[in-house]
């Protein structure tokens, strides 16, 4: 036992220790080779209660996994000011279902259908849980091992045709390679097989990344430059931003814009919620809204400019007209919704274009299945500072353009960023450049907002789609097609970043297919559990004739 539990904590720390911005990525082509030697171990072993031992020590790697790199939610806080650990248990709890019970069942299908369908099983059901964490309300794809990657981002050049799911399908087929070559190591093969099997491993893992060397040096950005510049206005989102006059809040932003802008200036990009602090801008009348004014007034003295920026936005119901998201005003018959949005203003429209985030962060943002979990623990998330309700939301991307129409933009807003399919529905939708509005500063000095940064560089490469970011509190940053940082400005520094970015008309693999990885690996893991299935069935019956 006490090995297993040694070898549990080392998969953990490898895991944990691989992800950005401080992590070493490397760690993750071994880090699951511990838990598949235990499942190996343990399964050819006549101990008893194996599927227990299994699972402890699965669940004590996937939590020092998560504590590692995930553990700075903690520094999110409570309307009272005291940290909010519930925004890293519920994400923990998740993680540990999901990814324990994907690798029991591949320790299901591995006893039952044997070692090949095993191995050929854990990608599968990995990318199967990947591909969840995408998708549904609860989704938190933070730890979609492909992630890890962004922090060395020359040798993921190719994920312009598999996007990150290629990474962790690559990484996953590395862990079977390393533990089939120790263990054809321990089993006292012939020098030749294991000299093979050494040699088959390594190149499985070196090949791939000096393709993408000579993709990332080779790659030549072409296109339209275009001048944007990013503005960080530093407000601390507990004491600040959301207490603050909404005009003046407003005022440091266009003041933050005029150090930089300059004629050739297309775009100034502000951050999520920029405004309009302890208010909100009603979406029905945001033309007259006075904070929209006064940016449209500072636009007179820039008519090429196109001032984007986020945005807390709402709209008023009648009884007749309410959304499934609307909520009731206490004293009046009348239902409104709230939305993170982001607005376009001046250059072609003459009514501001508003974009609403469509991917939202659950619990914070959303209310998962709200239908079901709200008779059971609406009153929990009310004490501990959550929602009960969930933002509005548009049904689709949205792109905005310059004065001249021509140059698209994608505003994606901060939790966005981090889902590779969705930002193809932009691209796809004509988006030349991606723009990043986030205001991550919630979690303070950590991990969390670094890793935000780096993920965006999956973006860029995903797509071959420059990327700035305005970050609230930092980091903001320009990013080139290849993924590089061209420039940035720092954590806790007012300020704003004027730089160029090329924009690109050219569509990846990726965009224009998206995650087909997982739609192969649903196929074939549909085969291998009915295989499994089968043989059980089958087996079933023969006891019963005995």
């Amino acid at each position: 036992m006490k090995k297993i539990l040694l070898l549990s904590v080392l998969s953990g720390l490898l895991l944990g220790l691989s992800w950005p911005s401080l992590g070493v990525p490397a760690f993750l082509f071994f880090a699951l080779v511990p838990l598949l030697w235990i499942q190996h171990s343990l399964q050819y072993s006549p101990e008893k209660k194996k599927k227990r031992k299994l699972l402890l020590s699965l669940l004590i790697a996937f939590t020092l996994w998560n504590v590692l790199s995930t553990g700075w939610l903690y520094n999110a806080q409570r309307p009272d000011g005291s940290h909010a650990i519930e925004a890293f248990l519920i994400p923990l709890c998740f993680n540990l279902i999901l990814y324990s019970g994907a690798f029991m069942m591949y320790n299901a299908v591995k006893t039952k259908a044997g070692n090949y369908f095993g191995f050929l099983f854990l990608p599968i059901v990995w990318l199967m849980v990947e591909k969840l964490q995408l998708s549904w309300e609860f989704n938190w794809p933070w730890l979609n091992l492909g992630n890890a990657f962004a922090l060395w981002h020359p040798l993921i050049q190719w994920y312009e045709y598999t996007g990150s799911l290629g990474g962790s399908l690559w990484l996953l087929i590395c862990n079977i390679l390393v533990f089939y070559t120790l263990k054809t190591i321990q089993n006292g093969k012939t020098t030749q097989e294991k000299w093979k099997m050494g040699i088959q491993t390594s190149l499985f893992i070196i090949l791939p990344m000096f393709v993408s060397l000579g993709m990332y040096f080779s790659y030549q950005e072409d296109g339209e430059s275009v001048e944007i510049v990013a503005l960080q206005p530093e407000l601390d989102p507990y004491t600040q931003k959301y207490n603050l006059a909404s005009q003046k809040i407003v005022q440091d932003l266009l003041d933050l814009a005029k150090e930089e802008a300059s004629p050739k200036t297309q775009f100034v990009i502000a951050p999520e919620t920029a405004f309009p602090g302890p208010d909100r801008v009603n979406l029905d009348f945001i033309d007259q809204d006075p904070s929209v004014l006064m940016i449209q007034n500072w636009l007179q003295n820039y008519p090429d400019v196109q001032f984007i920026s986020g945005v807390d936005l709402f709209q008023v119901y009648s009884q007749e007209q309410k959304t499934e998201t609307a909520r009731k005003f206490k004293d009046q018959d009348l239902y409104y919704d709230s939305y993170n949005a982001a607005v376009s203003l001046g250059g072609i429209q003459t009514v501001p274009m508003v974009y609403k985030k469509s991917k939202l962060v659950p619990g914070a943002e959303s209310f998962p299945y709200s239908s079901f979990f709200m008779p059971l623990v609406g009153s929990v998330m009310m004490d501990f500072g959550g929602t009960t309700s969930t933002l509005g939301k548009s049904k689709k991307p949205l792109v905005f353009e310059n004065k001249q129409r021509t140059v698209k933009i994608a505003p994606l807003i901060c939790y966005e960023s981090v889902f590779g399919e969705y930002t193809t529905e932009f691209v796809k939708k004509g988006a030349q450049i991606l723009a990043v509005m986030s205001n991550d500063s919630w979690w303070g000095e950590s991990q969390g907002y670094k890793q935000l940064l780096h993920f965006a560089k999956l973006r860029a490469i995903e797509t071959r789609r420059s990327v700035v970011r305005s970050a609230n509190s930092g980091e903001s940053a320009f990013i080139n097609q290849r993924g590089d940082i061209e420039i940035s400005l720092p954590y806790l520094n007012k300020g704003a970043l004027v730089h160029s970015l090329k924009t690109n008309d050219k569509i990846t693999v990726y965009v224009l297919y998206g995650d087909y990885i997982f739609r192969i690996a649903l196929f074939l893991g549909g085969i291998i559990l009915a295989y499994t299935l089968t043989l059980f069935v089958t087996q079933k019956k023969n006891l019963k004739t005995l």
